[in-house]
């Protein structure tokens, strides 16, 4: 991109009403068409804005996203970046255009409202809970058969929930099943958890999928830099 291109507009496919009961919405807006926030020309330092308030800078978003999957790509690895905290499906939807391999999310909430977005490929980073988290994701699931989603699982319990959620509704696409070792911050504590969790997966008969293992990184920190690494 030079200095004098055109940056290329974050696409919005979903128009709704504001007004002032969301946050950032200025005082006295009432059923304003989200396509013309634009034109509204608010700023979050000219007062109107109720704060505080999430804002984003285009330009250097696409710049960011652009640099960070070339680098991806160069090293051979794929993403999904997490939803959460924006909680923006335009935003989520830019990154799988641009090369991202999918969507992560928290909850099935959050899952629920990127595939209402069309983003089909999902990743629950986080255990749905016991038979009641199990058959709300199998109802999600089927209202949207065509999702790719995978789900962490921590115990054997949380896979027989799966399992009997599964089982209970034929038509459900087999559920993609991830590992969760969690170095030290959730998940199997020791290979024997994670194999047991495992074999709980293969046994359900074809109804979940072993899809790999996941962890969370972030505990894996050391003072030492070469420790981490």
């Amino acid at each position: 991109m030079t200095e004098n291109s055109p940056v290329p507009a974050l696409a919005t496919r979903e128009n709704f009403l504001l007004d002032d009961r969301i946050r950032g919405v200025p005082p006295g807006t009432f059923g304003l068409d989200s396509s013309l926030v634009a034109s509204q020309r608010w700023h979050p330092a000219a007062g109107r804005m109720s704060l505080p308030v999430l804002t984003l800078d285009e330009e250097a978003f696409i710049a960011n996203r652009d640099l960070f999957l070339r680098y991806a790509r160069e090293q051979g690895a794929m993403i999904a970046p997490h939803a959460k905290t924006p909680m923006a499906p335009d935003l989520a939807r830019s990154l799988v255009e641009a090369g991202a391999w999918g969507t992560t999310v928290a909850d099935i909430r959050q899952a629920a409202v990127m595939l209402k977005a069309g983003l089909t490929r999902l990743i629950v980073a986080n255990e749905v809970g016991g038979s009641g988290g199990a058959n709300r994701l199998a109802a999600l699931v089927g209202v949207w058969p065509g999702v790719e989603l995978f789900v962490f699982a921590d115990s054997v319990a949380a896979v027989h929930a799966l399992a009997e959620a599964w089982r209970a509704n034929a038509k459900l696409p087999p559920l993609r099943v991830l590992v969760e070792l969690g170095a030290g911050r959730a998940g199997a504590r020791t290979t024997g958890e994670a194999e047991a969790i495992a074999d709980a997966v293969d046994a359900a008969g074809g109804r979940l999928l072993i899809a790999g293992v996941a962890t969370y990184e972030g505990a894996a920190a050391q003072p030492d830099p070469g420790r981490t690494e």
